[in-house]
């Protein structure tokens, strides 16, 4: 009975160090979310967000250094609910930071492999008090919503893929590949975030996983590909990109140095 009554306090301190967290978190996120005007780039995301659906796909296909439509998408959807103004486009930021900071206590609870306690509270305590975290998640900018993405897949990843030795269910496979489509589409970055799993399959020798998740990883990866050949200014960008990563081979003389 002592130990019954000892856990359920714990499991109720737990609850409200949590609540008291998001309570912290909404406080500072909100603080004056609007007291200033939108910076440039926010200015730029507000161009490209007030337009209509098919006229923000068609901008994106012919803009030059410009980020894929996911993000412009949803906060065009939510701007013709809550407005344009400074403070209503950069609280739906906010709120992705609020599902990624619950988010961020789920991850630490599968990577942690025990019941969640004290110790899930510190990565989400550290996402809440990181200044420049803060800057970004009250930001009309798709950068919180990618830590979304990438905090979801590796949950999906930690719970479904990297213990599993024998096939993953059809649900994990659709849940993981739908994410990964979300976070491509949300900024091109993600892309390196993403083919980190694979080689964790790999190195842990999880060779059914392995191939379930290249095989279901083709939709998204074709998808991928007709929006690189059906957009000029995404092949400009990473044309103009490629030089900067490329490694020049050392000419003979250089060698014989």
């Amino acid at each position: 009975m002592e130990t019954t009554a000892h856990n359920q306090r714990r499991k109720s301190l737990v609850l409200l160090a949590w609540c008291l967290l998001f309570l912290l978190a909404w406080s500072l996120w909100l603080w004056q979310l609007d007291f200033s005007d939108l910076t440039f780039d926010e200015t730029a995301t507000y161009s490209v967000a007030h337009r209509p659906f098919l006229e923000i796909l068609s901008y994106l296909r012919e803009a030059v250094r410009e980020h894929p439509p996911v993000y412009y998408l949803l906060l065009h959807a939510w701007t013709l609910a809550a407005g344009t103004g400074e403070f209503s486009m950069r609280f739906f930021s906010v709120g992705a930071g609020m599902v990624g900071l619950a988010l961020t206590g789920r991850l630490a609870h599968l990577a942690l492999n025990r019941p969640a306690g004290a110790l899930t509270l510190l990565p989400a305590l550290l996402l809440v008090t990181v200044p420049g975290l803060a800057y970004y998640v009250r930001s009309a900018r798709m950068y919180s919503l990618g830590v979304v993405w990438t905090l979801l897949s590796a949950i999906l990843f930690l719970r479904d893929w990297l213990p599993a030795k024998e096939w993953p269910r059809r649900v994990a496979i659709a849940g993981l590949v739908t994410v990964h489509f979300l976070a491509l589409f949300t900024h091109y970055y993600l892309l390196l975030f993403i083919l980190v799993q694979p080689l964790v399959l790999l190195i842990a020798r999880r060779w059914r996983p392995f191939l379930a998740w290249c095989g279901g990883h083709i939709i998204p990866a074709l998808a991928g590909l007709a929006w690189l050949w059906l957009s000029p200014g995404l092949r400009m960008t990473a044309g103009s990109l490629i030089p900067h990563f490329a490694l020049d081979a050392p000419g003979s003389l250089q060698v014989l140095r």
